[in-house]
């Protein structure tokens, strides 16, 4: 009986062993905040409708589980841009859709970077073609560059990096996946509080990130839809438009020409050094 019941109780502990080593995590089937939504993980076959049901925002309108149920999906047609002037917006054709999220705290993230804010494009059969994300305000510059150095440590050094803007310090990242393009955008801000019994504004400062990830066979055909020319847009001939734009927060920046072809250095990210 005493072996019997030794065998039963390795028996157990092999299998306890078993399970542990074969535990992965799930994702959530919604957004909440705090959910662990992991968009490291994300494998583009996500089913993004159910994943907004508690946390679509349209027009700025946050919807309860009724509005969602009689959705016009027309409503979440991406727009890139407004050409005003034309009476025209970006893309010409109808691309696809914006599913986009109220702000929760932490109600996605990238391994350990988190995010209250996020968006996600699909195409009109509504698979999962692009996600944006912005983070919550980050207090030191040290959890930033943990951050950064963390994308590093995981993808290697950024296939394209940029220095965009010495206003907000923001710097721009990409790495180059076989099935993705990620875009680590970071900045930094400036804010200023009254505290209690304190009369006297008390400055802070405060750094962000931008994350977009795109699926990288889809990423050609909508920077096409999403470019703004004279030859895409013939129109724009009469309001005197010279400029080639490619619009969207779904763009990295290696496709947008003026840092793409940089041959003076301007954007350069050595110069995010000398600030």
């Amino acid at each position: 009986m005493k072996n019997a019941l030794l065998f039963i109780l390795s028996a157990s502990l092999i299998l306890s062993c078993n399970n542990s080593k074969n535990t992965t995590t799930v994702q959530p089937k919604e957004l909440a905040p705090f959910s662990g939504f992991d968009l490291a993980k994300i494998n583009f076959k996500e089913r993004v409708y159910p994943l907004f049901s508690k946390v679509l925002m349209v027009d700025d309108e946050r919807y309860d589980s009724t509005q969602i149920a009689r959705l016009d999906f027309e409503k979440l047609d991406y727009i890139s841009m407004r050409l005003t002037g034309a009476g025209m917006s970006v893309p010409k054709e109808k691309y696809g859709y914006q599913f986009e999220s109220h702000t929760a705290d932490s109600i996605v993230r990238f391994d350990s970077i988190y995010f209250d804010h996020v968006k996600m494009l699909t195409k009109r059969d509504t698979s999962l073609v692009a996600v944006w994300a912005t983070g919550d305000y980050i207090k030191t510059k040290t959890r930033l560059d943990s951050a950064l150095q963390h994308m590093k440590n995981k993808y290697g050094e950024p296939a394209a990096q940029y220095f965009i803007s010495s206003s907000f310090h923001i710097c721009s990242y990409e790495w180059r996946l076989p099935d993705r393009i990620i875009q680590m955008e970071t900045s930094k801000g400036f804010s200023v509080s009254i505290t209690s019994g304190n009369s006297k504004p008390e400055p802070s400062t405060y750094y962000k990130i931008e994350m977009i990830i795109i699926k990288k066979d889809e990423l050609q055909k909508l920077a096409n839809v999403c470019t703004v020319s004279t030859a895409t847009y013939p129109e724009l001939k009469k309001l005197g438009w010279k400029d080639t734009l490619i619009t969207g927060d779904y763009i990295p920046h290696s496709l947008v020409p003026q840092y793409k072809y940089d041959s003076l250095g301007i954007y350069s990210i050595d110069r995010a050094t000398e600030e």
